[in-house]
This record gives C-alpha cells, structure tokens and sequence, in this order.
C-alpha cells in the first residue's frame, strides 16, 4: 500500500498482541520534505500526516484500503519533533463492526503520550 507522504516514516517491527491489538514502532525520518516547510531548523510533524500514518498502518495490518470515515477522537498531547523523538510506539486497536472497522490508537514513548485517535475506517 502506498503512502501519500513517502519517507515520512517506516515501520520498524508489528507485533500482534492478540485481540485485534497491535503495538507497532515507527521511526520518524527528519530528512522527510514535509519538514522543510513545518518548521524549517525545528521540525514537527503536522498532526494530518500523523493521522494519515495511523491509517495507512491500519491499511496495512488489515489488508484493506480503507479511509477515514468518522474521527471519533484526535487529540494531540505532545508534538512529535523527528529528532528528539526518533522513533513512535504506536498501540492500535482494530475491531470489526457493521460501520467497517473501529480504530483506536496512542502513540507514545518511554516517556511521552503524544497523540490518541479513535474513529472508523471503511
């Protein structure tokens, strides 16, 4: 599946946890050309990219390609800076349900939660 915002990230490993749960680690590419205008000598990623990296890691494990369809929640807790923070825990949740497929997603560090979204996929 392809991305829309090529070489904004790459997964690093998935592991499946059982229960449609995943926990997934991405790593944040600062040399990516959407930091060059957001914000040029202080990168961080723009919340829209990073709901579209949620979707597009959603894409991936289902096997489908699906769009968001309804957010239910976005909340952006911290700012994700490439180089401070060069690599994402991604907790994500995935359930079957007759609107398509339910989502839920923390993205985190050791130390930091930086954003949830929980919405629907179809």
């Amino acid at each position: 599946m392809e991305k829309l915002i090529p070489d904004f990230y790459s997964v690093v490993n998935t592991t499946d946890l059982g229960n449609n749960s995943y926990e997934i680690n991405v790593s944040m590419n600062p040399e990516a050309e959407v930091y060059k205008g957001h914000f040029p000598g202080q990168p961080i990623a723009p919340g829209a990219c990073l709901t579209q990296m949620v979707k597009e890691v959603a894409n991936t494990i289902s096997g489908k390609e699906m769009r968001l369809v309804e957010a239910q929640q976005i909340k952006f807790l911290a700012t994700v800076n490439p180089v401070a923070t060069p690599e994402l825990r991604l907790d994500l949740t995935l359930t079957e349900s007759e609107d398509g497929v339910k989502m839920k997603c923390t993205a985190k560090d050791e130390t930091t939660s930086y954003f949830k979204i929980s919405g629907t996929l179809a």
